[in-house]
């Protein structure tokens, strides 16, 4: 079965990762990739999880067309939901993080569509949503209506103890005080999508996607240096990057780099080939396995091409071996809706 690895979290030289492309927790240790746990959600079969991280044993899966914030404990293979009455409203939405960081025991999630930051205590599990704009009454809900548009930007900047994250839609830069939880917001003179790094202390570098251009940014000067014609030619929920070193900056799209040097302006264009790595699994965990085939709603066996599509034999075995209480016709016919009769009768 093929699986493909978007985002990852190494444990111990063990590598664990969401599969982009089917509902499974696997891990990978050196060349070998077993399926360890089907996750939630059989009716999603991609893009479920754009972020993965790991604290003391627990694995935290970041939520985009997933319902839920998940956490795996690898040393009872049990997962915890973590959700409350707010987070439950939103269950439903399926781009629901952009970004995600993880700072000391905390995890801060913000929102794409969703209109608050959610800050997790790792140790705890507990969940804190941020709304409130420091000195104002006012809430994030009440600034970005929802349905208005993606509300934060894919990346962000760490510097001076707070978090920037440019508001996507609107003409500004929210700044989130990391120790006092106070949210401000920062007048910005462009609005649309847009990305972030940072140069030096309150001075920017930011993509802006709409005007195709680069700016370096002050909060006290304002706009300060701009480079025109940016053009990555961005797909729908493409996530843009900006990196900054020795006075070249590289702005960069899944298919696309642009380097510009900002002294001398020369720039440098490069192709960039998918990151996602395309895996095998090489075995399943027994449970998961019978798990996954009694989910299967679909046809599993083509005649004609013995395509199983991508599940090995080996799945189905399992799933009959754990059938062992039923009648031999009935595990085959138990083993997804229309599987070949001749496999078994051979």
């Amino acid at each position: 079965m093929k699986v493909i690895k978007k985002c990852e979290v190494d444990i111990n030289r063990k590598k664990w990762f969401p599969a982009d492309n089917i509902n499974f927790l696997c891990l990978q240790r050196e060349d070998k990739v077993i399926c360890k746990k089907i996750l939630p959600d059989s009716d999603k079969k991609s893009n479920l999880y754009n972020a993965v991280y790991e604290y003391h044993g627990n694995i935290f899966l970041v939520p985009w067309r997933a319902r839920q914030i998940l956490v795996f404990c690898i040393q009872t293979s049990q997962f915890i939901v973590l959700e409350n009455d707010l987070l439950r409203k939103w269950r439903e939405e399926e781009n629901k993080y952009t970004a995600s960081l993880m700072l000391d025991h905390y995890l801060y999630l913000f929102g794409s569509r969703i209109p608050y930051i959610v800050k997790i205590d790792m140790d705890t599990c507990d969940i804190q949503i941020l709304n409130c704009i420091s000195g104002e009454a006012e809430t994030l809900e009440e600034i970005i209506k929802p349905k208005e548009g993606l509300y934060f930007a894919s990346n962000y900047v760490v510097c001076n103890s707070s978090i920037w994250i440019p508001m996507v839609g609107k003409m500004a830069i929210m700044e989130l005080q990391i120790e006092s939880g106070k949210m401000q917001i920062h007048e910005f003179p462009m609005g649309c999508n847009y990305t972030i790094c940072d140069v030096d202390k309150r001075t920017y570098w930011i993509y802006v996607t709409k005007q195709r251009c680069i700016i370096k940014w002050s909060l006290d000067k304002g706009i300060i240096e701009k480079f025109d014609d940016i053009d990555l030619k961005i797909e729908e929920n493409d996530a843009i990057t900006l990196e900054y070193c020795a006075n070249v900056i590289k702005c960069k799209s899944s298919k696309k780099c642009i380097s510009i040097n900002v002294i001398s302006g020369q720039r440098r264009i490069e192709k960039i080939e998918d990151t996602r790595e395309i895996l095998v699994c090489s075995e399943c965990d027994e449970e998961a396995a019978i798990e996954y085939l009694n989910l299967t709603e679909s046809d599993l066996f083509m005649e004609n091409s013995l395509d199983f599509l991508g599940v090995p034999c080996h799945m189905y075995i399992k799933y009959v071996k754990g059938e062992s209480q039923m009648k031999y016709r009935d595990k085959i016919n138990s083993c997804g809706r229309n599987i070949y009769l001749k496999l078994w009768e051979g």
